[in-house]
């Protein structure tokens, strides 16, 4: 990420977009050689891993005073020195290099992440999203193209050197050769079945357990592999599905619906329309749905003073965009409770809302208490609108607004017959 990050702003060449997906030559560049820098220390720190022998836990055996005992002794010793004859024919480093290993991983991390956040300061926010896509592309090539020729280049390296050192180093036993050429040639079919023999022979169990332990490291990263992969076409996947499924005429709408209902800001000097930023009493919430909310949603006449066709009334005032459904108003209310101080006793107090302490009975027209006066729900319209309805009915969500977070239900209020 830092190799990545003091490359990045060199402008190499011009864009061109893949869907959702903006590439450019320069970031196509800024990632092979970030990959290319950051190959050398990711060798070496595993290279430091891979060949670090473990540390022994009975380097030596302790001699006891009973001849039994140091026979014993003895042949354990003879053993290990056999152990680490056959351990010490492959080169290997330190014990101690694994924590130098240790080190470098730490120092890199803490030091490149402090100078990427010194970068993300500088570059802003824009940049250091370009910045970061530039990085996954890098991350990317490394997996599909940089790893696979880097295994590919150093088995090709690895096996000349072998190679060129074995046939330097290859002496063979003349008498032994002899040896073999004359029984081949006295009795062939037993020469065979010596030989079939000899390689059938069983394994020994050093040897089984380090196949065994060659094939589940094998397996295990197959197992990562497939992980990644699958892990990478999610992300994929899901950053195709947040950015491009969006339409830049959202922000357009958003903000003339604002402009008309909501804000005050940039209107012109013969607008008298009543904002719902200007409220500021209860007395106003009724003058903004009269005069504003419903004038506007529910159109009765054009601009210019023509009446407007029944087609033409599904539309808002400004005949552009199509009222789907009816106009939907919901109260929240906090429950009535006495007064807690003497000098306040004829006046009706209320606790901050909450949503577990919201008012939820149900009320008669006007908020009178129940028992209703008979037909009240027959004769009246709005009987409904004074009963409380849960969130679970309306597939409501809590509403985090100004002053509180506020549940899904409440007292609702439609406005049908305005169709």
């Amino acid at each position: 990420m830092i190799s990545s990050a003091m490359f990045y702003g060199q402008n190499t060449g011009s864009q061109c977009s893949i869907g959702p997906i903006k590439l450019s030559l320069s970031g196509i560049y800024i990632s092979i050689v970030s990959a290319i820098i950051a190959a050398p220390p990711i060798l070496l720190v595993s290279y430091m891993f891979r060949s670090s022998k473990p540390r022994s836990r009975n380097e030596k055996k302790t001699l006891t005073n009973t001849k039994d005992n140091s026979e014993m002794t003895l042949k354990s010793g003879e053993e290990d020195n056999n152990a680490d004859v056959t351990d010490d024919s492959e080169f290997s480093l330190p014990f101690w290099c694994r924590y130098v290993a240790w080190g470098i991983v730490t120092l890199a991390v803490f030091t490149s992440g402090f100078f990427l956040i010194l970068y993300s300061m500088e570059w802003g926010k824009t940049k250091s999203e370009e910045w970061l896509l530039c990085f996954f592309m890098s991350f990317i090539e490394s997996i599909l193209l940089v790893d696979p020729l880097k295994i590919i280049m150093i088995s090709v390296i690895f096996s000349w050197i072998v190679k060129s050192y074995k046939e330097k180093t290859v002496k063979y036993d003349r008498e032994k050769l002899l040896l073999e050429t004359k029984r081949r040639a006295a009795s062939p079919l037993s020469y065979l079945l010596d030989v079939f023999k000899a390689t059938q022979a069983p394994l020994k169990s050093q040897t089984v357990s380090r196949l065994k332990e060659k094939r589940q490291q094998r397996l295990k990263m197959q197992e990562i592999f497939t992980e990644l992969v699958l892990y990478t076409i999610f992300l994929a996947i899901l950053y195709c599905v947040s950015f491009s499924n969006r339409d830049s005429r959202w922000y357009n709408v958003k903000n003339h619906l604002e402009q008309h209902l909501v804000t005050s800001n940039n209107i012109s000097a013969g607008d008298s329309t009543f904002r719902y930023d200007q409220v500021t009493t209860a007395s106003n919430i009724y003058t903004w749905i009269n005069e504003t909310l419903i004038t506007f949603l529910f159109p009765r006449y054009h601009s210019n003073g023509v009446q407007l066709k029944a087609n033409r009334r599904l539309y808002v005032k400004d005949q552009v965009n199509f009222r789907v459904g009816p106009m939907r108003l919901r109260q929240l209310r906090t429950v009535q409770e006495p007064c807690r101080t003497q000098f306040l006793d004829n006046f009706t107090c209320y606790d901050e809302y909450s949503i577990s302490g919201e008012e939820d009975r149900n009320y008669c027209v006007a908020w009178e208490p129940r028992p209703c006066v008979r037909g009240q729900a027959v004769k009246n319209m709005t009987f409904a609108a004074w009963n409380f309805v849960s969130s679970v009915d309306i597939w409501g969500l809590p509403v985090t607004g100004l002053h509180s977070t506020y549940g899904g239900g409440g007292y609702i209020a439609e406005f049908i017959l305005l169709e």
